[in-house]
């Protein structure tokens, strides 16, 4: 039984020392979604507020593009806090919201380098289709 408690600190201990991200690593960064398909193609370029997205479908010659805000959140937030918003706050997840379909999102930040953004996105139980999975950006800028 004490072992069994032993491990189990240790185990809260190593997640609540978690990585934690900056925003400030991605401010003035732009990104293009890796993944096994082509089409469509999705960028995300980041200000201190903003997410720029540009979706691309080559194959209809179509273009739309998305501004969301954003912020760093150490916890999965109830509710999008628009108080947070460039605030640059280091946290584990991205939060943005899209106004088009008025929802609040959010992806673990597995981790940020000069090449590689990697992120868990945790599928929505609500939402049909979809899957639980890595999503991984290179930097083009």
């Amino acid at each position: 039984m004490k072992k069994l408690l032993i491990i189990l600190i240790i185990l809260v201990s190593i997640d609540s020392h978690a990585q934690t991200f900056d925003p400030k690593q991605l401010i003035g960064t732009k990104w293009q979604c890796v993944e096994t398909f082509s089409n469509p193609t999705s960028t995300w370029e980041f200000s201190k507020t903003e997410i720029k997205e540009t979706v691309t479908w080559t194959n209809i010659n179509k273009t739309v593009h998305f501004s969301n805000k954003y912020y760093f959140s150490q916890t999965i937030p109830a509710k999008f806090d628009w108080n947070k918003v460039g605030k640059g706050k280091k946290g584990k997840y991205l939060v943005y919201y899209v106004e088009k379909s008025e929802r609040m999102f959010y992806l673990r930040i597995e981790s940020i380098s000069n090449d590689t953004l990697r992120f868990w996105h945790q599928r929505d139980p609500e939402a049909i289709g979809g899957h639980s999975s890595y999503v991984l950006y290179k930097r083009i800028k």
